[in-house]
């Protein structure tokens, strides 16, 4: 029987599941009228630009159409335990512009936490405050296939990067994030307008968006352990198969 105890403490809410304290949790089944229900708090979210729902890895997932659409609550409203667990289902149609988060938790460009995909398809993760910041890199994601990807974040300890069940990099000595309440939350866009610099396009307060589908992105309040990421991963085997129209350029009248 599957054991669920709901807490409210230190200023957060959290369900926990089979042992795994659960934040938040976007499953996508409820679109409605430009909002997205988080299902722990049962709070709306802000949907916006372009989007559809799709079939995803469990029920339902969003598509996102990488120039307009993506998910913002303007305040988080909880502070982060200090240790939690990201996890969130994608399926990229395109590599970004430029650094997109999957997940964003920033009130400043070094200030908070974020889990992204940079323009070359690197899975990259962020976290941390101004006075001490890491960033952890992965391997380049595949397009037009379903990947797990994973950031565990012990606060002055363990921190690591996970894609799928594997376990990517670690960082030792972790820093400590200061309050996230009146951070911004976003799913598919960066949360703050941020600079980028190329050799050929230069752009200051930029937003990148995703261009894909997004599914079960979960917030828990303990760091997983490998052995639960895998079962997380496990859980969906197999994986559904992604089928997608080829993008054209339009044509004239004949």
């Amino acid at each position: 029987m599957k054991e669920i105890i709901l807490i409210i403490c230190f200023g957060f809410l959290s369900v926990i599941i089979q042992g795994q304290e659960l934040i938040s949790k976007w499953s996508f089944e409820k679109l409605k009228n430009s909002l997205v229900s988080e299902n722990t708090t049962n709070a709306n979210d802000q949907l916006l630009g372009f989007y559809d729902s799709v079939s995803g890895i469990q029920g339902n997932a969003i598509w996102l159409d990488g120039y307009t659409s993506y998910i913002k609550r303007d305040k988080f409203g909880q502070n982060l335990p200090n240790n939690f667990t990201i996890t969130a289902w994608v399926m990229l149609e395109a590599y970004p512009w430029f650094r997109c988060p999957v997940f964003d938790l920033r009130i400043n460009e070094k200030e908070g936490v974020f889990l992204s995909i940079k323009r070359d398809g690197t899975l990259t993760a962020g976290f941390g405050q101004p006075i001490n910041w890491v960033e952890i890199d992965g391997p380049r994601l595949p397009l037009k296939k379903w990947v797990m990807v994973s950031l565990v974040v012990n606060q002055n300890g363990l921190s690591t990067l996970y894609l799928n069940d594997k376990k990517i990099k670690e960082v030792a000595n972790s820093p400590v994030l200061r309050r996230t309440f009146k951070n911004i939350l976003t799913i598919g866009r960066n949360a703050i307008l941020e600079e980028w610099w190329d050799y050929q396009y230069t752009v200051t307060n930029k937003y990148s968006f995703l261009d894909g589908m997004i599914d079960e992105v979960h917030l828990y309040g303990n760091s997983l352990s490998t052995k639960q990421i895998k079962k997380l991963y496990e859980n969906q085997l197999p994986l559904p198969n992604v089928t997608i129209q080829p993008r054209v350029l339009p044509s004239g009248p004949p």
